[in-house]
């Protein structure tokens, strides 16, 4: 396919065949750059995947650390009831 262009092109003149030459050497360009970009992508979501799964963990964190202090809470409250049970 690139063959017949550049021989159309050729049979033009020399503009028609920088042109082509500079549209080859564009497309091929461009695929090159896809390329690194949906390798950043991938390597992106990844690390979203990672990120996601620390939020995750630090709201479980966070309840069970609410419920420590709830349970602490209630130790402190029967231990109070017990001592003035004694007196």
């Amino acid at each position: 396919m690139w063959e017949e262009i550049i021989k159309l092109a050729v049979s033009n003149g020399i503009f028609a065949v920088l042109f082509c030459s500079l549209l080859i050497y564009q497309l091929k360009d461009s695929a090159k750059r896809e390329q690194k970009y949906q390798q950043t992508i991938d390597g992106l979501v990844d690390k979203f995947d990672i990120m996601y799964e620390i939020k995750e963990d630090n709201e479980q964190l966070k309840k069970d650390n609410m419920q420590i202090i709830s349970d602490n809470a209630d130790i402190k409250r029967m231990l109070n009831s017990t001592d003035k049970k004694r007196e």
